[in-house]
This record gives structure tokens, C-alpha cells and sequence, in this order.
């Protein structure tokens, strides 16, 4: 159901932080792997994807993206990306830096078609995809952890919205 977009943003950062070695060629792979990633339905604009890439090797750093196994010593990503788990700080950041760069309302209407709901129901949507909600829920993924535990009124409201 609607649950999927936020499976579909925690993907993308997922996806997003494969990079390589100095900091730039970090970033530059970083927003080539969102550019990517954004081809297969997510779309961000490029502007974006450079953004979350800045956000991702400046406040985690390249060394702790190898860590978690998101990249390979090589500085290549690593395709196994289903076990990830972040520290709390890095997962706020790599959930901040994907908030701070993207209009999580056009995001949402590119996803959900939020202009073809009527004015209460996309006002609804909108509420339940809060950025706080967003964050806790991205944040709560990079830790692997459940994201609906992050949010768990958020599908009750997601519901509500729907059936009202």
C-alpha cells in the first residue's frame, strides 16, 4: 500500500551510499547512484541527489560507510545492502541529509498522486508523511530496525486518510 514509498526512500539511501575513495569522488558516486536508483521509479532531480551525497560523506564520512559494509575496502558499493545498521547519530544524519534535500511533498505526489486526491485526503497524506515522521522512520531503517515501529500511528492514519 502507501507503505511502499517509504520502503522506496529508505531503498534509495540505502542505494545512495555507495561511493569511492576521496571525499568529491564520494560524492559525485553517491549522486550517480541516486541518479540510478531514481531511474527505477524514485525520482529525484539531480540538484537532489548531489545534495544527499554532500550530506551522506560529510556527516558520516567515507570511513564509516566502509564500516557498515555499505561500501566494499575497494570504495565500491556493496550489492548486499539488506543488513545495514547504523549507529543512532548516523542514521539521523543519513535521515536528515535525504529531508534537508528533498521536497518531501512533491516526492509524495510523484508516488502517491497526491493531486489526483481530493484537498482533504492529500492534506491527510501529507500530515502522516510528516518530515519528523519521515525521519524517524528513514532513521529507524538505517539501524535495521522495523521503520512502521518508527511511525506506528502513521499506517492508522494513512488508513484513516483513505477511507474518509
Amino acid at each position: 500500500m502507501r507503505v511502499r514509498t517509504i520502503g522506496a526512500a529508505a531503498a534509495l539511501l540505502l542505494v545512495v551510499s555507495g561511493c569511492g575513495g576521496g571525499d568529491d569522488e564520494a560524492k559525485k558516486s553517491i549522486a550517480d547512484s541516486i541518479m540510478k536508483a531514481s531511474d527505477s521509479g524514485l525520482s529525484v532531480k539531480q540538484s537532489e541527489a548531489d545534495c544527499i551525497a554532500g550530506g551522506f560523506v560529510d556527516d558520516i564520512g567515507v570511513d564509516k560507510l566502509k564500516k557498515y559494509g555499505i561500501l566494499t575496502e575497494d570504495g565500491k558499493t556493496d550489492e548486499s545492502l539488506s543488513d545495514v545498521k547504523m549507529s543512532a547519530d548516523d542514521a539521523d544524519a543519513a535521515a536528515s541529509a535525504f529531508l534537508d534535500c528533498v521536497d518531501l511533498t512533491e516526492l509524495l505526489n510523484d508516488q502517491m498522486q497526491l493531486d489526483t486526491m481530493d484537498e482533504a485526503t492529500a492534506t491527510c497524506v501529507k500530515e502522516a508523511f510528516s518530515d519528523d515522521v519521515m525521519h524517524d522512520v528513514l532513521a529507524a531503517t538505517f539501524q535495521g530496525e522495523d521503520p512502521t515501529s518508527a511511525a506506528p500511528d502513521m499506517v492508522t492514519k494513512l488508513q484513516e486518510c483513505m477511507t474518509s
